[in-house]
């Protein structure tokens, strides 16, 4: 008898607690399957079904959206030749010019508020602008990452810095996207593959939505 009381007393603890979380989930369904017949068999105490009920129906909490590691203040300027290019840099790509990164849609010209992601893991591009996009960024774009490179010279002297926000198709198809390098002590503007896994040593350029 004493064993029947404590497993309804359980079983109706567990319904409503269930139904304060929320639907249940397969994996909560067969906790609580599992906590049941423990307390059936009363091979435990009352306060600790109840303490691995609570555990076994808590709704999961949310991830935390990642947060920038710096902000830096810019002065975009929208366009550019590929000449300003070469003299503000040791070593451009010949393939980014105004023909294949035309002026991005919305772009204006002025102080700005640009911010700089690192995940410190490796990582897709889409799985980049998807964590940005939690922390209420957008991807930068050419024009922004080039005032970075103008306000902040020695940046990327640090570590490479992505612009996933502009992107040119090249001929074999591929997906390329802007960024700031130090190489052989050369400051430099690359491209790369967006279908690239970046390791954690890339880092990202963001703007606010």
């Amino acid at each position: 008898m004493k064993r029947l009381t404590f497993f309804f007393i359980f079983l109706s603890l567990s319904l409503a607690t269930a139904a304060m979380a929320g639907e249940p989930t397969p994996a909560q369904l067969a906790e609580l399957d599992k906590l049941g017949a423990a307390c059936k068999a009363n091979s435990t105490t009352l306060e600790a079904c109840l303490d691995a009920l609570r555990l076994a129906t808590a709704k999961p909490e949310a991830a935390a959206a990642p947060a920038p590691m710096a902000t830096y203040t810019v002065d975009v300027r929208c366009r550019f030749t590929a000449e300003e290019l070469k003299r503000e840099f040791d070593w451009v790509n010949d393939n980014i010019t105004p023909e294949h990164f035309p002026i991005p849609s919305g772009c204006r010209d002025g102080k700005a508020e640009v911010a700089v992601f690192h995940f410190n893991r490796p990582i897709s591009s889409d799985g980049a602008v998807s964590e940005m996009d939690k922390a209420g960024y957008r991807p930068a774009t050419l024009p922004e990452l080039r005032a970075l490179a103008k306000a902040q010279p020695e940046l990327q002297r640090e570590s490479a810095i992505i612009a996933l926000g502009s992107r040119w198709r090249d001929p074999g198809g591929d997906l390329n996207v802007p960024f700031l390098y130090e190489r052989d002590g050369e400051r430099s503007l690359y491209l790369y593959w967006f279908a690239y896994d970046w390791d954690g040593y890339y880092r990202f350029l963001a703007v606010r939505k």
